[in-house]
């Protein structure tokens, strides 16, 4: 069995990436909830999220929530109930066009906290890998 220790760089990436998730699984997947809307500055983005927390069928979806660690890595798995998206046609956030917009910088910050960032074909899942450092006092093989 896996040594349930981790150190705190590997929780820190790993709360990083599982609230980008949880995030994106709430507001863009089971909410359908589009990021541009905060480009309107009105509150209206806001106003959606709320409305659709107790309006059907937004407010009957759950996300599935999965994480398993072993000796190598802890694997984070989150699945909405929405419609999915194509994470290739997701503008690059880095590009100096999208550098001023409040938003669309969490496929990015999942990225940048996790190893490895998977999508299912549908878009409404992602699994994001972080791997374990080596605690042992001696060399690692």
């Amino acid at each position: 069995m896996a040594d349930a220790v981790l150190d705190e760089s590997t929780i820190y990436r790993l709360s990083g990436a599982a609230d980008e998730a949880l995030q994106n699984a709430l507001v863009h997947g089971n909410l359908e909830v589009a990021s541009a809307l905060r480009d309107s500055g009105d509150g209206s983005f806001d106003d959606l999220v709320e409305q659709r927390r107790t309006q059907t069928p937004f407010c009957d979806r759950q996300i599935d929530f999965t994480m398993i660690v072993d000796d190598e890595a802890v694997t984070i798995t989150v699945t909405d109930q929405g419609p999915g998206f194509d994470p290739e046609a997701v503008p690059d956030p880095r590009e100096p066009e999208y550098c001023e917009r409040g938003h669309g910088r969490g496929l990015l910050m999942m990225r940048a906290f996790a190893d490895e960032v998977r999508y299912n074909a549908r878009g409404n899942e992602v699994t994001l890998v972080v791997q374990r450092p080596c605690l042992c006092d001696s060399a690692c093989g």
